[in-house]
């Protein structure tokens, strides 16, 4: 059996494995709503030709730990690590004083973040935003049969908004740890043109959520990939936006994406229905009432 040093060690490189996942191109990024986030969260610190420092203590490591690496100690030097690949940037190693009574030196890890302008680097620095500000608003979800916190209504209404990162397994996975499937129902779409299609209606999904588990144990990704094939060839103009439902325990959550015309209609929603359904999805979104998820960027495994 391993030691609980080992098993430390193991859970402390999962953490930083989990801060380390975006290191990959966005299958969709949500460019719009992450501009309006990042000048709400970052612009009043971050304006033009001026940085932001970010430190990271030994007492907000162990902040840090509490909310997101389920108690296991990670230190300062830890987080700054899984940070440096994904941030870039300048990284500064020092001591100062602490803010406690004590008034001993701690060790301190100085991350330098430059304005930037591309939505994936908007999301990086967000992420270190809440990652040290904010750490008890950010949600690592793989199994919502355990992690319900998130979709609790006393979490969504605390302030800022918390943002999930959603690893959704592969067929595979869910079946061998026996948890949901990675199951997108597609609910509405709506195209440039205007037009809203209710595609929920055309898959003859309830308006009850108590009728729903009928449905998820006849869920097949083909049908859900048809209909909205079928709706988009009536259609000439692109999607604007779409929602679709994913079970959760006794409820469902609805996922929305705005995509704005920029994504080809048939790969948007082939990868994400068809593709997720298969190999898991990797998904980052702002979290709302119901609940409701604004997704701002998704990841291919």
């Amino acid at each position: 059996m391993a030691s609980n040093n080992q098993r430390q060690m193991e859970e402390a490189e999962e953490f930083e494995e989990r801060l380390q996942w975006m290191l990959d191109t966005p299958q969709f990024i949500d460019e719009l709503h992450l501009d309006a986030f990042y000048d709400a969260v970052l612009q009043p610190q971050v304006k033009e030709k001026e940085s932001i420092r970010v430190e990271i203590t030994d007492a907000e490591a162990k902040e840090i730990s509490k909310n997101l690496a389920a108690g296991v100690d990670v230190s300062p030097g830890q987080i700054a690590g899984a940070l440096r690949p994904v941030v870039g940037g300048s990284f500064e190693v020092g001591g100062r004083r602490s803010i406690s009574r004590e008034k001993r030196k701690n060790q301190t890890h100085t991350i330098e973040l430059e304005p930037v302008h591309t939505a994936q680097r908007q999301l990086i620095q967000l992420m270190v935003d809440y990652l040290t500000e904010h750490s008890d608003r950010i949600f690592f979800v793989d199994d919502v049969s355990v992690q319900k916190e998130w979709f609790k209504h006393e979490s969504i209404q605390k302030t800022p908004r918390s943002i999930i990162f959603f690893d959704l397994p592969s067929k595979e996975e869910a079946e061998s740890y026996g948890i949901p499937k990675t199951m997108l129902f597609p609910m509405a779409v709506e195209f440039s043109s205007g037009k809203l299609v209710k595609l929920y209606e055309k898959l003859g999904l309830p308006d009850d959520k108590n009728e729903w588990p009928s449905y998820i144990k006849e869920f097949d990704p083909k049908d859900a990939t048809n209909v909205i094939k079928e709706v988009t060839e009536e259609e000439d103009g692109h999607i604007e936006s779409i929602s679709y439902r994913i079970p959760l325990e006794n409820t469902t959550a609805r996922l929305c994406f705005e995509p704005n015309g920029q994504y080809n209609n048939g790969t948007f929603v082939y990868n994400l229905i068809r593709m997720g359904y298969e190999h898991g999805i990797r998904l980052i979104g702002a979290v709302y009432m119901q609940p409701d998820i604004r997704v701002l960027a998704t990841y291919r495994k």
